[in-house]
């Protein structure tokens, strides 16, 4: 047996699928979180024969900064296997300031000297890539794992999470809009990896102003996000999470959709999250079909035909992958000026390539403003970033709903991911939450996607 079909063999995931995401390239980076490494199993033997490899070269003479190496080291090979499910680089900043008391990187009790310690010897015994941050796109220094690495941490997929630990009010997160675009940025002269090469990502940017606001205990968000993660304490899912609720702008009103880790799994070049597995068992996820538009109907007690994306695809020769891009990116756009191809970290949401023409734009806008007017006057008005609040409302509920029958589920942006055994409790569950938090008395179209067999 190859170390591949071992992998297959141990995580559930189809070989072929595993093939295809090790063939994906790595997108923009992301920041370290409180990742750690739990209950390692069958993994335990790779990792402990890398720690040996390792040992020489992260050996430090004072007992102190062994702890801060051996802490960077644990952090930084746990979000790593995030980076090559999600396809990510991992960011870290050159800049000792980054790692500074208040700072982002600090709180995760990491040092500058640490952490390129660490990645100095990922580098050189070829674990790891580097590449330089860029100031055009405001991104620091990032990491990319080599297929050495990436074949060491496949296995762990079920072995890192992201701990509960009650503290409810970090689980809602308002997010500022972020103005630091229009502002100059000082210029940086690189010497090497060590050095701050730019400016902040926008992740990180985001990261270090978003806050957690305070809510009375009995509040819907903060009550039910505490349900939901102390039911989820003794689940086994993939990348495990809390589940968390996203506000935008400073704004109760605009965003709030839940979130978790398990969301950034490739599921279209690569179907890797529909072949994990839910406490063992093979999974479905239960999606709310075109649920943007629909929704905006169904505000106005109206509904949406079930074919829609298809239906206009059809009437205008365009796909309905086409179709689908370019009414939800209208949907959330707040004017006309977008772009008409998919950005490179969105491509995964599609399962082809393409690239809408100025005509197909047309073609397809006329024939929503000829067939559904009231849909067509919501575009381009930013109604999507609201829309993501029911959504939140409709999913926080349904998981709820499940919980009641000892059923555990998470978010999937509009989708439930649950248990294959439950999908159809689930789907009653989403059915039930969505006429319920719109008001209206006839159903929503659902898809149910199941594991590739």
């Amino acid at each position: 047996m190859t170390e591949l079909q071992e992998i297959s063999l141990k995580t559930g995931i189809p070989l072929s699928e595993i093939k295809r995401l090790l063939a994906l390239p790595y997108g923009k980076g992301i920041l370290p979180s409180p990742i750690a490494k739990k209950n390692i199993g069958f993994a335990n033997k790779a990792i402990k024969a890398l720690r040996e490899e390792l040992k020489e070269e992260l050996n430090q003479s004072r007992k102190d900064a062994q702890k801060t190496v051996n802490n960077a080291f644990n952090l930084i090979l746990a979000n790593l296997v995030v980076c090559v499910f999600s396809k990510r680089r991992l960011s870290l900043s050159g800049s000792e300031k980054s790692y500074n008391k208040g700072e982002y990187l600090n709180a995760l009790f990491l040092t500058f000297r640490a952490v390129h310690t660490v990645t100095d010897v990922l580098i050189a015994k070829g674990f790891i890539t580097f590449k330089q941050g860029s100031k055009a796109k405001k991104e620091v220094n990032s990491y990319k794992p080599t297929k050495k690495l990436e074949l060491l941490l496949l296995p762990l997929i079920y072995e890192v999470q992201e701990e509960y630990l009650g503290d409810e009010k970090s689980l809602i997160i308002f997010k500022p809009k972020d103005k630091s675009k229009n502002k100059s940025q000082k210029k940086v002269k690189a010497k090497n990896h060590k050095s701050l090469v730019h400016s902040p990502t926008n992740n990180y940017i985001m990261r270090r102003r978003s806050y957690s606001p305070d809510l009375t205990p009995d509040h819907p968000d903060r009550a039910g996000l505490k349900r939901i993660n102390e039911y989820l304490k003794d689940v086994t899912y993939a990348l495990k999470s809390p589940v968390r609720r996203i506000y935008s702008h400073d704004d109760p009103m605009q965003g709030g959709r839940l979130y978790v880790r398990l969301q950034g799994l490739p599921d279209r070049r690569a179907r890797i999250r529909i072949n994990t597995l839910l406490n063992g068992l093979p999974v479905a996820e239960v999606d709310l079909s075109a649920n943007h538009p629909r929704m905006i109907l169904a505000l106005s007690n109206k509904r949406l035909p079930d074919d829609f994306y298809d239906d206009v695809a059809a009437k205008t020769n365009t796909t309905r992958e086409q179709v689908k891009f370019l009414v939800t990116r209208a949907i959330g756009a707040g004017n006309r000026s977008i772009a008409l191809k998919p950005k490179v970290d969105e491509k995964d949401w599609f399962k082809t390539d393409f690239v809408l023409t100025p005509k197909q734009r047309k073609a397809i806008e006329d024939v929503i403003e000829l067939e559904q007017p009231d849909l067509f006057k919501y575009l381009y008005t930013g109604m999507g970033v609201y829309l993501q609040g029911l959504e939140g409302d409709i999913l926080l509920r349904a998981m709820l709903d499940l919980i009641e029958q000892d059923i555990p589920s998470l978010p999937i942006h509009d989708a439930i991911y649950v248990q294959r055994i439950h999908k159809t409790k689930a789907k009653k569950a989403l059915e039930s939450a969505w006429m319920e938090v719109l008001g209206v008395k006839f159903k929503p179209a659902i898809k149910v996607d199941l594991q590739t067999k």
